[in-house]
């Protein structure tokens, strides 16, 4: 995530209800003492950082790490998403393109055979004139 200190509080004061909005002042200090001001280092905050930034009640503590992966669990499925959806876009090219050269296969097929009958046509119209003059 692509949060600075302020979004990554704001995002914890959200979390099940306000839950953990008194934890709010000991997270930011420790938090801000230890640098952790980037979204995407929040994973890596584990229970016993936690502990250290004086975060009391086991619960709250484990249940902040869980809500911390979850970010790294999302964001991995985004960037499989991502992937995936890269992946798709290929094929879908692919078979657009495939079905876009059938399509001028099938003109170019219609466009000779109407051009043999045009000739045939104009044999007919030869053998008319031919026929007609005698």
């Amino acid at each position: 995530r692509y949060w600075d200190l302020n979004h990554i509080l704001a995002w914890i004061e959200s979390l099940e209800n306000g839950r953990f909005k008194p934890h709010i002042a000991k997270l930011r200090s420790g938090f801000d003492r230890e640098q952790v001001i980037k979204g995407e280092y929040l994973p890596d905050v584990d229970e016993n950082t936690l502990k250290a930034y004086e975060i009391a009640g086991y619960e709250d503590r484990q249940d902040l790490v869980q809500h911390f992966k979850s970010l790294k669990t999302e964001a991995a499925a985004e960037g499989n998403k991502d992937v995936l959806a890269a992946e798709m876009s290929v094929h879908e090219h692919k078979e657009e393109n495939k079905m876009k050269n059938e399509i001028v296969n099938i003109n170019d097929i219609e466009m000779k055979n109407n051009e043999k009958h045009m000739v045939v046509d104009d044999k007919d119209v030869d053998e008319v004139l031919i026929n007609n003059e005698t």
